[in-house]
């Protein structure tokens, strides 16, 4: 049996964790699968499929111990592949992509894309200059193979890398469990909790809560829908570095909040911060708006299950993945906003007055007067069949085994 060799920087919470696991799982029913993580700080916190093996090596904020650490990844991950000899190394997440590529011997490299390295407020500085132009570059070129999530990316990593062949480059679309979310968002709130969602009209984000998913910009919108029908409320779902910021941002915005230890004791007060929930879907299904306003996605799984769930969705129309996943469109075309497919609804990012208001009267027209908002309907709004684990499973055995 042919072994592949899985490469992650570290188990978490986070999409691209929770994609490399998933893939794990499928693809051992196939091959042999080995997981190598930089350590095991934190355990896997989804299903995994394979043996996991840890390098034992911590992260560090010190650049020349930061070089350091890649000295020695790199050197015990070529143990690693000599000892196991792979047919192909797969890596999630540019960190595990470097070592990937610099301890490769005969062995097939796939990279794994998983969102635009143009938008990415993170490459930044003098240190962003350099990964762009000269770290990244070098990965890309010398990789076997790519994956990237969406055909926007695909699109930047060939527009922007002209040595890049297209041969090298695929599409692969995450797919989504939809009996599994199906089944998770039937599962019934408390008493206090249906109470809750029976007595308000609800908005609910479910996000790592981090800067490119823009809950910062949508907070200023939200505060003016709040003037307007008291009987609004804000659930947002997720944890992150950015928490501080966005509760500094609602008290900024006089929005009063708390933190929801107890997850059968709702507030009364305007935002709801749940922190992370193993099953976010029977909130979502429960809510009247789903909302994701991102200034850049890899894909946006999270689109895709509140579909599922049969939530309106209202989603930032931003590089890359909402649009094809909404719109089945490129993102080089032109549209007209709100777009609007079913009960999903395509916008600007917020990032100025005029765009505001759009949100603003979309939002408004849905609650008040279209009366499209999703609570309790289980029609999804968007064509599923094109993110089926059959087909998902059938391109990376293309991509495996050629």
């Amino acid at each position: 049996m042919k072994t592949i060799l899985m490469i992650l920087p570290e188990f978490g919470y986070g999409g691209a964790e929770k994609s490399f696991c998933s893939l794990s799982v499928e693809l051992a029913k196939l091959y042999k699968i080995k997981i190598v993580v930089f350590n095991l700080v934190q355990s896997p916190v989804y299903p995994v499929g394979g043996e996991v093996l840890s390098l034992d090596i911590n992260s560090s904020e010190n650049w020349f111990n930061k070089l350091y650490n890649l000295y020695k990844r790199v050197k015990r991950l070529k143990e690693f592949k000599k000892q196991l000899k792979p047919a192909v190394s797969i890596s999630f997440l540019e960190g595990a992509d470097y070592i990937n590529i610099l301890s490769s011997k005969e062995e097939t490299t796939v990279l794994s894309i998983r969102g635009s390295k143009l938008f990415d407020q993170n490459i930044s500085s003098l240190t962003g200059f350099i990964r762009k132009r000269i770290l990244i570059p070098y990965l890309y070129l010398k990789a076997s193979h790519i994956i990237t999530l969406s055909k926007g990316i695909e699109e930047e990593l060939l527009e922007t890398y002209p040595g890049l062949k297209k041969s090298r480059v695929d599409t692969i679309y995450n797919f989504i469990d939809e009996q599994k979310v199906i089944t998770m968002a039937n599962e019934v709130l408390s008493k206090k909790w249906a109470a809750f969602f029976d007595k308000y009209k609800v908005i609910l984000i479910s996000s790592r809560l981090a800067v490119e998913k823009g809950i910062h910009l949508f907070l200023p919108v939200f505060a003016e829908i709040a003037k307007q029908l008291t009987d609004i409320r804000l659930v947002i779902i997720g944890d992150g570095e950015y928490l501080e910021l966005i509760q500094q941002k609602c008290r900024e915005l006089s929005l009063t909040y708390d933190d929801i230890i107890d997850p059968n004791a709702p507030s009364n007060t305007k935002v709801s911060f749940l922190g992370y929930q193993s099953n976010p879907f029977k909130w979502i299904r429960n809510s009247d708006i789903f909302v994701s306003a991102s200034l850049h996605e890899g894909f946006g799984n999270s689109i895709l299950e509140a579909s599922i769930c049969g939530a309106t969705i209202i989603a930032s129309d931003c590089p890359y993945g909402p649009r094809e996943i909404i719109a089945k469109k490129s993102f080089k075309e032109n549209i007209d906003y709100p777009y609007q497919t079913n009960k999903s609804f395509l916008l600007p990012i917020i990032s100025d007055f005029k765009t505001s208001e759009l949100w603003i009267q979309t939002i408004l027209n849905i609650l008040t007067k279209n009366g499209e908002s999703g609570k309790l309907n289980n029609a999804p709004s968007i064509e599923l069949s094109r993110f089926s684990k059959a087909e998902f499973l059938n391109k990376w055995k293309i991509v495996l085994e050629n």
